[in-house]
Formats: structure tokens, sequence, C-alpha cells
């Protein structure tokens, strides 16, 4: 497993963004409190290849994005990204999952965890902590 160097960029992007480089896409989603933002990058082309899905807390800046191929980043955002992406998409309600991709995403009241569904690769995000699972 790597870490990629330009994960805060990337996932400011990511989440900031309403759209990428024209043969990219993103879905946005949230928690029903609104402090957890998420977003799925991915190719039309090919989106296991350069798939991601990323999280940011609002209170906090804490941002984790996780890639199909397992590499992961974690690390504090600049507040303009909550601010922009504040809001934006649908609400993923407590108890429910969205499948993006490999990937899959549950909101739970104690945060959302998102994971590559054939690995269990993934992490755990909330207000007050973050882990990798």
């Amino acid at each position: 497993m790597t870490f990629r160097p330009l994960g805060v960029a990337a996932l400011s992007a990511v989440l900031a963004l309403s759209a990428a480089m024209p043969a990219m896409g993103v879905q946005r989603f949230r928690s029903p409190t609104g402090n957890i933002l998420c977003g799925y990058l991915t190719s039309y082309e090919d989106p296991y290849r350069v798939a991601s899905v990323s999280c940011l807390t609002a209170n906090d800046s804490l941002g984790m994005r996780l890639w199909a191929d397992g590499d992961r980043f974690r690390g504090r955002l600049p507040r303009i990204a909550v601010r922009v992406s504040r809001g934006r998409g649908p609400v993923l309600g407590y108890g429910r999952a969205r499948n993006l991709g490999p990937f899959r995403c549950e909101s739970t009241y104690d945060g959302m965890t998102c994971y590559i569904r054939w690995s269990g690769e993934g992490f755990f995000i909330n207000r007050d902590s973050w882990e990798w699972l």
C-alpha cells in the first residue's frame, strides 16, 4: 500500500468542485447532520481504475480518501473545502447504504463508513474520530 503525495489537493478538489475534468465524474452525498460530506470520483472510461471515495468533517476539516487500489490519504483540509461542499448532494440517511462503483458507504448515528466491497479496506469517520478499517 502506498500513500499518494497530493492527497490534500486532490481531496479538496473532489469535495469542493461540482465537476472535475471532462472525463471524470463526481457524486456527492452527506450525513443527515451535514457534518460529514462525501464524494465519489470516477473516470467515465474505467470507473474501477481511478475511482476513489472521500469524506470530510465540517467541524474540523479532517478528510479521508480511499482509492479502489487500496491507496489512502488522511489529513486536514482548507476550510474552503467545507464551505463550498456544505449542503451539496443528497442525504444518506442513518441505517442506509450506497454502492458507488467498487465502494460501499454506510451511514449510522455513529458516523460514516466507506470501504472497498471486495477487500473490506476502508475508513470510518465522524465528528470526533477517524480510523482505517
